[in-house]
This record gives C-alpha cells, structure tokens and sequence, in this order.
C-alpha cells in the first residue's frame, strides 16, 4: 500500500499509509503487518511496551530488557526491526515476532483493538508509558520534520492544529490515551516525566511488575544505563552503522520536561487546556498536564 499526502485544514501535511481512515508510517508492509497482528498468537510471558509516538518507549524498551535480561548494557536496539532483540510489532512480520527469544519483549504505538486478540486470553504483561502531550507534541513536531518518509511541510503552529485534531501519524493522542486506560487490568501505566525525575523510585516497582528480583545496586546501575545523556550517546553511535534515516538526532533530541513552553504560545496553551479538560473528563493521569 503506498503512502499518501494527508493535510490540515492549512493545507499543510505529510505522508502516511491510510488504514481503515487511519494514519500510519510508510513501513514496509504496515498494512499487513498490522492485519495480521490481530490473529498474533500470545505468550504468557510476553512483556508488551504500548505509549503515543514520542512517549519515550525506546527508552522504558530498554529498561524493561535490563530488567528481564539482567544486564546493564545498552541494547542495539535502534530501528525496531529484526534480528534486534526488542521489536516494534506493526513494522516487523509475524515470522520476525515469532522469532524473538523469550521472553518476548515487543511494543507498539497501536491502539489495544489493534493488537492481538490473544491478549485477552493470555494476559501478558504490559508496560504503558504515558508523557503530557504538549511535550509529545513538540516532539513528534521535530520527528516528522526530520523524517524523509514522512516529510512534514509546515511549521510548529500547523502542526499543532492537525494534532489536536488528532490528523496525524497515529491519530488522536486523546483517542488513544482514553482507550488504553479503559482497557487491560495487567498494565503498569507510567509517566514519562516521573521516569525522568526519580527513575530510582520507579524501577523497583517496574522491576516487581515484571517478576524480577534485582537488587538496590544493580537498580542504581541500570538507572545510570539509561539516563538520556548515555542512551543519547551510546545509541548514536550505534546509529552510525544504520542506514537512514535514524541518524542526525531523530530518535533522541532534549528529552526535557517542560519543553511545550518554549513553543505554546498562551492562547495555545488555553486552547490544549480546554481540549484537554473536554476530551479526558477524571483522567487519572492529569498531574502529567504541567501549567
């Protein structure tokens, strides 16, 4: 299925496989890919990664793969594709899935009734991480700029209104939040600004969820791993064997909370605000919404 120009009410856009009036990266295969997902055999000890575009899940994939693995070195998990030891499931075949060593650790940007139906049954794991997105926002703003696939044409105050709009790659990060929490009891929901903050506060809970027992120590080495300075390093230069166009800082910019001030302007801010408070009524995450 070839990709497609899809635009604002400005006119502005960029390019994206349309699936069932959704949006998604031209992977290779996406659309089958995703279509095949449903049927996806699970496994018990299966550990799913889901969150929006730009929540920070090659981040939270490389902790829960210390966790499981027991090990502090840095993955060469980079593009999400095979043989890489973590997989993103709707760009990768099932055959590739099926591969994986257990246990599986894959993860998704989908929204839960794409994924597998086996879900239900099986009940893996699931680590959710959820980032404000104002945050999200400016940063899938930067990604689709630089991304030659995706080739967004406008400028921040467009990107923005195709975001609340939710016409962009993925679709409504509003959508998408509602529905996951609506979804699976097996999940530990995580926000990334919490992880940012006092990572040591929240990997003994993560490394509990997961079944792990890991000490103190080896806690405070794996938050030391994958601080952003030393993933932002060790991933770069991993990145400079791969070809585009994960390079040039795509995947691993600032990583800095707060970063929507610099780029909402007030009455941007009133408006997401107001969007906000219609769309996600008692959501149980509003602290992640920084004023």
């Amino acid at each position: 299925m070839a990709a497609e120009r899809f635009t604002g009410n400005n006119g502005k856009g960029m390019l994206g496989v349309c699936i069932d009036g959704e949006y998604f990266p031209a992977f290779p295969n996406v659309a089958e890919n995703i279509k095949q997902l449903r049927g996806m055999e699970i496994h018990k000890d299966d550990v799913i990664v889901t969150g929006y575009p730009k929540a920070g899940l090659h981040w939270i994939c490389e902790i829960v793969h210390m966790l499981l693995c027991n090990t502090t070195q840095v993955s060469k998990f980079v593009t999400g594709k095979a043989p890489e030891v973590v997989l993103h499931m709707e760009k990768v075949s099932l055959q590739d899935l099926d591969n994986l060593a257990a246990p599986r650790i894959m993860w998704s940007h989908l929204h839960h009734d794409r994924l597998p139906r086996d879900m239900v049954n099986k009940h893996p794991k699931i680590v959710h991480i959820v980032r404000n997105p104002k945050d999200s926002a400016v940063s899938m703003y930067y990604f689709c700029k630089r991304l030659p696939f995706v080739k967004y044409d406008g400028e921040w105050d467009d990107f923005l209104e195709m975001f609340m709009d939710g016409k962009v790659l993925y679709g409504s990060w509003f959508d998408y939040e509602a529905d996951w929490q609506q979804k699976e009891t097996n999940v530990f929901n995580i926000s990334y600004e919490q992880l940012r903050e006092a990572p040591l506060q929240v990997l003994p809970e993560l490394s509990a969820f997961l079944g792990c027992d890991r000490s103190p120590e080896f806690l405070q080495k794996v938050a030391e791993a994958t601080s952003f300075e030393n993933m932002k390093t060790v991933k770069e230069e991993q990145m400079k064997a791969t070809p585009l166009p994960y390079k040039n800082g795509v995947l691993y910019r600032k990583a800095t909370v707060g970063d929507w001030k610099h780029h909402f302007t007030v009455h941007q801010n009133e408006r997401f605000d107001a969007l906000w408070n219609k769309k996600m009524p008692g959501a149980g995450f509003s602290s992640v919404i920084t004023n």
